[in-house]
Order: structure tokens, then sequence, then C-alpha cells
């Protein structure tokens, strides 16, 4: 039979646990999603800036594709975790994707006629985007959490020194920001200026 003081020790630490999850889900939770909104709003203004200077053209299908691509994103910001990237991906269909050219292949194509720092720019601010979105799966999912906390410093040390080499960074979610830049173009159909010439329905229909 459980004494007085060890009853109360398990309710403590029952009523600990609770707030702790409620704690999570509801102001950690909306906090995560607030700082989420802020750096992508934050980052598409330093891509806007960087146009506005003459870097890039506002025309440039390589601006479109990154500033659309933020776009989608910020669209779902407020669904994103873990179980909204799956949902993410599985709105959009096997054949609304490009199978021929990936994200990353798309941009370095677009990418191809600009000044070397001007691509790196680019690269730069699509990692930036990548790693904040990963920050913020790890972090609002709490098995995640429990998981990736002890490789939390590993990101941050990776988000320090992305600015001393931009060349080196390799953190791509490309079918994730295929998906958003398909949601920031208001429909599956992307603008033409970001495919490969010809169209992806002809040759799905000739093969």
């Amino acid at each position: 039979m459980l004494d007085q003081s060890m009853l109360a020790n398990i309710l403590i630490s029952i009523s600990a646990l609770l707030g702790l999850w409620i704690f999570f889900h509801w102001p950690y939770a909306n906090y995560r999603r607030d700082l989420l909104q802020s750096r992508l709003f934050t980052l598409r203004q330093e891509l806007f800036d960087y146009a506005r200077h003459g870097d890039i053209s506002f025309q440039h299908p390589a601006y479109g594709v990154l500033r659309t691509t933020i776009n989608g994103f910020i669209k779902v910001g407020p669904q994103l975790n873990l179980i909204g990237i799956g949902f993410l991906l599985c709105i959009l269909r096997s054949e609304d994707f490009d199978h021929r050219e990936g994200y990353t292949e798309r941009l370095d194509r677009l990418s191809a006629d600009l000044p070397g720092d001007v691509s790196d720019k680019l690269r730069l601010i699509r990692f930036r985007l990548n790693f904040y979105i990963l920050s913020h799966v790890v972090f609002t999912s709490l098995l995640t959490a429990l998981v990736f906390l002890p490789g939390s410093a590993v990101l941050r040390c990776v988000d320090g020194i992305r600015l001393l080499k931009p060349r080196t960074t390799h953190l791509r979610l490309d079918r994730v920001d295929t998906a958003a830049l398909a949601i920031g173009s208001g429909s599956t159909v992307l603008n033409s200026g970001y495919q490969l010439p010809g169209s992806w329905a002809t040759a799905r229909r000739a093969s």
C-alpha cells in the first residue's frame, strides 16, 4: 500500500509532467511559430533589399524561386511541425513534381548566369531558410526534441559558421522546398520560368 508521502510524490510528478506538456504544446509552441514567422519575414525582406540594391533583378527567375518558396513557407508556417511536414508532402501528388529536376538543380540552373558572389548569396539565403525550417520542426515536436536535443548545439554551430563557409553547407530539404515553392505559386503548377524547357505534362503524355 502506498503511504501518503509516496502518493504525494506521484501526484506532484504527474502534475509537473502535465504542466510541462501543456507548456510545450501551447505557450512554447506559439512562441516557436511566432519566431519562425519573424525569421521568414526577415529573410524575405533581406532578399528584397538585396534585389532593391541592384545585386539581382526582381524579374530574375532565381530571385522568383527563392521569394516564392519563402512565401510558401509563410503560408504554411502556423501548421509547420513534424506532422505538418508529412501532410505538406502528402497533399502534393507525385505527378505534381517535375522528377527530372530537383529544387537544388533548379536553383543552380536558374543561377547559372549570375556572378559567383550573387549565386553564393542566394545559396546562403536558401541554407538559412532550410535551417530555420529544420530547427522549427525539431523544437516543436516533443519526441523529435527529446531525440535531437543533444544535437542542437551542433545546429547552432553550423548556423554560426555558415557566414564563413557558405560553400561548405549542404543542408537541403529539396522535396519540402519544392512543395513550398508550389504552394507559394498558388497551385501545383509552377511559373513556367521555374521549370525546365518544355512541358512536364506533355513529356508525361508522350512517355
